[in-house]
């Protein structure tokens, strides 16, 4: 199980389907996979939940020995920057 990542979406209070919906991915249930750590991110889903959530893999529970990376603050300049909240603001 993936506790990071489920306990940043709680303490940030979003939803699973407003962060798919943010992300672009197919459904709830890939996302809830990421969480129970029953699959893993692709490595353009995990830049993303990096960029939405601010943080880097290792603080969302993706070692990065799983998931290697060239930069270490899990940014990519071809991955557009995500930043609508829900209320119009950061959590």
């Amino acid at each position: 199980m993936n506790n990071k990542l489920r306990d940043e979406r709680r303490r940030r209070g979003w939803r699973v389907e407003w962060i798919i919906e943010k992300l672009h991915v197919g459904d709830a249930e890939t996302y809830r996979r990421w969480e129970r750590g029953r699959s893993k991110p692709t490595m353009s889903n995990l830049l993303k939940l990096c960029d939405l959530f601010d943080m880097k893999p290792e603080e969302l529970g993706f070692g990065v020995d799983e998931n290697p990376l060239e930069r270490s603050d899990c940014r990519a300049e071809d991955t557009p920057m995500i930043r609508e909240f829900p209320n119009g603001k950061e959590q």
